[in-house]
């Protein structure tokens, strides 16, 4: 596994959704707590941008167009009108820096 650094903590002092770019593709991370969460960015039901979307609770995130609901920990569909999952990545923090694990 490759680890990727994508963001620093401190980009989640006001907020706690990021989208970066990760070999051409979205990625949101997801902050709840003191814990950090990473999914491919695009709804597995209808291409939105899930960061668009934001948390509709603390470990759901929504879709901006139909409201298809994932969850942030394992990017299981949770609710139609999605059924598939969307990817999930590793997390880790080193000394302030997010790094993502791609698989090579």
């Amino acid at each position: 596994m490759e680890w990727i650094e994508v963001a620093g903590t401190a980009d989640f002092e006001h907020n706690n959704i990021l989208q970066v770019e990760v070999d051409d593709e979205p990625v949101g991370i997801y902050k709840v707590g003191e814990e950090y969460y990473a999914l491919h960015d695009v709804c597995s039901h209808a291409q939105a941008y899930l960061t668009e979307g934001g948390l509709v609770s603390e470990y759901e995130v929504e879709c901006p167009l139909h409201g298809a609901r994932f969850d942030v920990r394992d990017g299981r569909a949770l609710c139609l009108p999605a059924i598939a999952p969307v990817e999930k990545f590793k997390v880790k923090i080193e000394d302030g820096s997010i790094f993502l694990g791609i698989e090579e």
